[in-house]
């Protein structure tokens, strides 16, 4: 508004535009131990041992995995929720971070620097293995973490449940 006023000459300059924005300080992450991620770890078997039925094991088994793939790679949930076999390169260790869940839609990331490629490391690369063995949904356009029953995204709703009573 204030650059305007000076195009419409009712002010010399913009006071503005002198004016030093302030700093702002991002938060440090919180990353888990090793310590903690066996705990959490443990506690997703623990709830996975004593569930009522199968289809609460396998919901169990898709947060234990889904959390430890987010562990390991730091990709957000809408991320992973988009994940496709084709964006995982299981032999070469890889990741490539190309699309998100948003609003229930799969959408492209928006900028060049969330389109990115990540290294897997051992135990992130074992839990993805583990889980392409386990999941009927194997193919290059399919999810990596689907609905279990319908193939389709996941609910992120679920995974924050779980989540919140593993920890």
């Amino acid at each position: 508004m204030l650059r305007r006023a000076v195009v419409w000459r009712l002010i010399h300059t913009n006071p503005v535009a002198a004016v030093d924005r302030p700093r702002v300080e991002a938060p440090e992450m919180n990353i888990l131990t090793n310590a903690e991620i066996t705990r959490l770890t443990t506690a997703y078997d623990q709830l996975t041992e004593v569930a009522d039925n199968n289809d609460d094991r396998s919901r169990w088994a898709f947060a234990k995995t889904i959390t430890l793939v987010a562990l390991g790679t730091a990709l957000r949930g809408g991320e992973l929720l988009a994940l496709q076999w084709r964006d995982i390169e299981l032999l070469e260790r890889r990741l490539h971070a190309r699309e998100a869940l948003v609003g229930g839609e799969i959408t492209t990331l928006k900028s060049r620097a969330s389109r990115r490629t990540i290294t897997l490391g051992p135990r992130t690369t074992a839990v993805l293995a583990d889980w392409w063995q386990q999941t009927p949904y194997k193919g290059n356009d399919e999810l990596a973490f689907p609905n279990p029953h319908t193939g389709n995204a996941a609910d992120p709703s679920m995974l924050s449940k779980y989540m919140r009573q593993a920890l």
